[in-house]
């Protein structure tokens, strides 16, 4: 297999891990809508349920499954933005430290997008729909540090997917750096 291949590969699992992601998410935000529907009594469901129902529910499966059908249709694009072009190799081809580098970090990336996107995205768009008199800016402020911490691991997510060539490159230079440095002994 070309790393090309690999890749393309990670992205088809993944697109099935965030299926299996969102089928317990659907059994929550499914219970969440019963409930607030369907019994219309007080049963000790927190006030501000439109707000749970848009940032736990709605959001992130919306966005778990459209990211899936996305990552499942596009894998070879995906990977040819994460790994480079495909190679025209004839016969048996041999991966190097470095090209299994580079895919497993741009499929990491992709990991943990995979998870940050929909939640980034489900406390942002949340924050509209707080009830009890919270204003947007209030549920901003609410939820600033989630938010960025959010906003810290899509970043990474980016880099790690469409820098992975630049960070394998990077971590070569210090191996071979450090391997061909002498080593002084005290003796």
């Amino acid at each position: 297999m070309t790393k090309h291949e690999i890749a393309t590969l990670a992205c088809r699992l993944l697109g099935i891990y965030l299926v299996i992601q969102a089928i317990p998410q659907m059994g929550y935000w499914i219970s969440l809508v019963l409930t607030k529907w369907l019994l219309s009594t007080p049963i000790g469901i927190p006030e501000p349920v439109s707000y749970v129902l848009v940032q736990h529910g709605a959001v992130p499966i919306t966005l778990m499954l459209i990211g899936a059908i996305f990552v499942w249709k596009f894998a070879p694009r995906l990977a040819t933005a994460m790994v480079g072009p495909v190679e025209d190799t004839e016969g048996p081809t041999r991966l190097g430290a470095r090209d299994l580098s580079i895919a497993a970090f741009s499929v990491l990336g992709l990991f943990i997008l995979s998870e940050a996107v929909p939640k980034f995205l489900g406390i942002l768009i949340g924050n509209f729909f707080m009830d009890n008199g919270y204003s947007y800016a209030n549920g901003l402020r609410l939820h600033g540090v989630q938010l960025g911490i959010e906003l810290i691991r899509v970043s990474i997510g980016f880099y790690l997917v469409f820098g992975a060539v630049r960070l394998t490159g990077w971590l070569s230079g210090i191996r071979e750096v450090a391997m061909t440095e002498p080593v002084e002994r005290p003796g």
